[in-house]
């Protein structure tokens, strides 16, 4: 009985070689892909009439949302005296004409380090940063403390910025 196990288990894997050896060995032909560009007719489409295309902007100009603008009452922000008293956990903090973000705290084998969002609050430009432990973001000094937080400090003022709000309460 033993025999014909090892026999079938022979006829099996001989089986399973045969097909990986035969699927490995597809070859493609060139000309028969399926979306070859030699033959393709070039096609024009139609001009719209100036008429039409009135009516579709005209139309599309009741669903657009135009944005209101609207008079900067902070002016970056927040007030430098605002700024001032930011202070305890925050998922973002305003320093300057800047928002601050902690996005990720990264361990590497060579170092640690943060990558905080920073955007303009002026023109809403924003990058992605990497900040090493001690360096200076925006006048604070950058302290890593875990995963999730780091400390930001500046004189009296101690914040810690957090990638996300605590569900506890």
């Amino acid at each position: 009985m033993n025999k014909l196990y090892i026999y079938v288990s022979i006829f099996m894997l001989t089986l399973f070689a045969i097909d990986v050896v035969t699927r490995l060995q597809t070859e493609v032909n060139a000309d028969s892909k399926p979306f070859r560009l030699n033959n393709a007719e070039q096609t024009f489409l139609p001009k719209l009439s100036e008429q039409s295309k009135h009516d579709i902007e005209s139309t599309l100009d009741t669903w657009v949302v135009k944005k209101v603008e609207q008079p900067e009452s902070r002016g970056n922000g927040m007030s430098p005296d605002e700024q001032a008293k930011q202070t305890g956990e925050l998922t973002s903090v305003f320093a300057r004409d800047k928002e601050l973000r902690l996005k990720a705290v990264v361990h590497s084998l060579e170092s640690t380090y943060a990558l905080i969002d920073i955007t303009s609050v002026k023109n809403g430009a924003n990058e992605l940063k990497r900040f090493n432990q001690g360096e200076v973001i925006e006048d604070f000094i950058l302290t890593i403390n875990s995963n999730v937080k780091v400390e930001l400090n500046k004189g009296d003022q101690h914040i810690t910025l957090i990638m996300y709000q605590s569900t506890k309460q």
